[in-house]
């Protein structure tokens, strides 16, 4: 079975108006593997796939299945939208092995409300080496969080690493203040790793 080598989310409400789509459809990218068939063909975490092979993405399971119905080494043309402009990008998929089917199952995130109230630590190379991470990974381990905060509210739990808001990176308390405050009118776009998997996250405004 061939795989474009991603994970993907659907994109609820939340997470279009986060990116500022007008439509919450598609799927987006939260994390490219690796030498993969997306990786090599230019895709990057955070696009939203809108289209694959000429057929319009509705759903994640769609996607899924479209993939996996090619013969591994079909080129197939992929339209996404990228900061508000969309491109298309030829991918020749890859061979999906059996280890990694479970790997790349995306999951449904976001909450429909969304908020901080966290207290955090940056990530140290001991901690990214005890979560498997490279040592020279980035971002904000989460500690606690305020069952009645909007974090909570936005599905980030203890032991999650943030690491982007609005897609800018985030390696200290300051960074993650700023970052949030510049998204007062809309729901800040968090990227959180979680154990194996990388997922978005949306943090309504206060």
């Amino acid at each position: 079975r061939a795989q474009l080598g991603v994970t993907i989310q659907p994109v609820t409400r939340e997470l279009a108006d986060s990116l500022g789509l007008k439509d919450a459809k598609g799927a987006i990218v939260s994390s490219v593997a690796a030498g993969s068939a997306v990786e090599k063909a230019g895709i990057k975490r955070g696009d939203v796939i809108q289209s694959f092979n000429g057929q319009p993405v509705t759903d994640v399971n769609s996607l899924r299945n479209r993939v996996a119905d090619m013969p591994p080494g079909t080129a197939a043309p992929v339209v996404v939208t990228r900061e508000g402009s969309e491109r298309t990008f030829t991918v020749k998929l890859d061979e999906r092995s059996v280890d990694q089917s479970a790997r790349h199952e995306s999951s449904d995130a976001a909450g429909d409300k969304a908020a901080l109230g966290v207290t955090v630590a940056p990530l140290t190379p001991e901690l990214a080496a005890r979560a498997g991470l490279p040592k020279d990974a980035h971002g904000l381990v989460v500690r606690n969080v305020d069952p009645e905060g909007r974090a909570a509210d936005a599905g980030i739990q203890p032991g999650d690493i943030i690491q982007e808001v609005n897609r800018q990176p985030v390696q200290s308390v300051d960074d993650l203040r700023t970052a949030v405050r510049k998204s007062s009118d809309r729901p800040a776009l968090v990227l959180v790793q979680r154990g194996e998997q990388s997922l978005y996250l949306t943090v309504k405004a206060s």
